[in-house]
């Protein structure tokens, strides 16, 4: 008991105001001495992070806005932090932040601030070796280009390429306007090695610049064109000549003849190569005599067409139809059943019929080319006016009721 009173005396006795600022004094002592071993053993230090990848924040928005930022988006940024060195120590690249906002950007040049964030705390940013980023942007607009159809191989005689054309026959393209002001041709290829029948063939669209470098990275509606090529054939196909009713009671065609006879046509192969004949259009001859030249052309299926350039013509001769008298004599006359009893001679000594025919047989005609038969059957002696039959080497007509008068004795 007398211990425990020593005890409490003697610390009422170091708290008197003397001993009592001593005591706080010393703590402060202890304290300041305790931060100068900490402050030496962690110091502030700093340190470089080199690379830092940029986060380009609403990057993905660009697009729905028709923006193209013509800069990669791909800069990277040198970082000095600052800090306790056992901070500094824990501190990784990932840990700092380096981010632009591009959800501001507009057409043409722009520069953005970069804003720095640490993660941890006790670390501030000292220096970076760039504070902002210059980014290009262009408009994204959308354009139609027709699409080129071209062919690889070659096709043989007689066969040929007639058309090739592609479904859709454009492409829709989207892409920056600067990109598409590059473009200089758009095509498809299709294969025509020993082709010999029209064809379908899906190929992929094609993009080059001027100097025929191949441009990616566009925006296309369809990557794809389905070719439609039709091929062709030569072919020789003989001509029919249609020739225009031609009835008058003036005027025979005479004769007739085509220039040419056959004549070579092309066209797609489905089409042509059964075709074996090909008709005139209606050749209409004129009722005029003598030999006329009639140019000709051609019924041509849809589709199909000449070769070559070729001049058709036609040949008709026409005559005049005439009927004239023309001189009998006793030559020209044959009697069936005549008897030996009976004479027999033409009444007249001018006996004429009436003939219808060409004048060109007219002028030709010479007097042993018509013959008459009589038939003196039952006949006596006096004078008749006979019926007879008529024949003729030339094309004759006898005009009809016409008789012969005979003296029998």
């Amino acid at each position: 008991m007398q211990k425990k009173n020593d005890f409490t005396n003697r610390f009422w006795s170091l708290t008197s105001s003397k001993n009592w600022f001593l005591m706080l004094l010393s703590i402060i002592a202890a304290f300041a001495c305790w931060l100068l071993i900490i402050d030496y053993e962690n110091p502030v230090v700093k340190t470089t992070f080199y690379d830092i990848k940029i986060d380009y924040v609403g990057a993905d928005e660009l697009d729905g806005h028709n923006l193209y930022a013509e800069t990669e988006f791909d800069a990277t940024v040198d970082v000095t932090i600052e800090g306790k060195r056992n901070t500094v120590i824990a501190q990784k690249a990932e840990d700092i932040i380096a981010e632009v906002d591009v959800k501001t950007l507009i057409y043409g040049a722009n520069s953005l601030p970069i804003k720095f964030t640490a993660k941890n705390k006790g670390i501030e940013i000292v220096t970076t070796n760039k504070e902002t980023l210059n980014i290009d942007v262009d408009h994204i607009v959308v354009k139609d280009f027709m699409i080129d159809v071209f062919a690889n191989g070659e096709i043989k005689n007689p066969y040929y390429i007639f058309s090739a054309s592609t479904t859709p026959p454009s492409v829709t393209i989207r892409a920056p306007e600067k990109k598409l002001a590059e473009i200089a041709r758009v095509f498809v290829l299709y294969d025509i090695e020993d082709k010999t029948q029209s064809f379908h063939q899906l190929s992929e669209i094609n993009i080059v610049n001027a100097k025929g470098e191949f441009i990616d990275g566009l925006d296309l509606y369809h990557s794809q064109a389905d070719i439609d090529v039709k091929i062709g054939l030569v072919k020789t196909v003989n001509i029919i000549p249609k020739i225009a009713e031609f009835n008058d009671k003036n005027f025979r065609l005479d004769d007739f003849g085509l220039g040419i006879n056959s004549v070579k046509i092309k066209g797609i192969v489905e089409d042509v190569k059964y075709l074996n004949n090909i008709r005139t259009k209606s050749i209409l001859i004129p009722k005029e005599q003598g030999e006329q030249l009639i140019n000709v052309s051609l019924e041509l299926p849809k589709q199909i067409e000449l070769a070559q350039a070729t001049k058709i013509g036609a040949r008709a001769i026409v005559d005049h139809i005439e009927e004239k008298y023309v001189d009998i004599n006793a030559d020209n006359v044959i009697f069936e059943n005549d008897s030996d009893d009976i004479k027999v001679e033409l009444a007249s000594e001018e006996n004429k019929i009436e003939l219808r025919g060409l004048a060109s047989n007219f002028a030709k005609l010479k007097s042993d080319d018509i013959f008459l038969i009589i038939d003196l059957a039952d006949l006596t002696a006096g004078e008749y006016d006979l019926p007879f039959e008529f024949y003729s080497a030339k094309d004759f007509e006898l005009i009809e009721g016409q008789t012969i008068k005979l003296k029998l004795e």
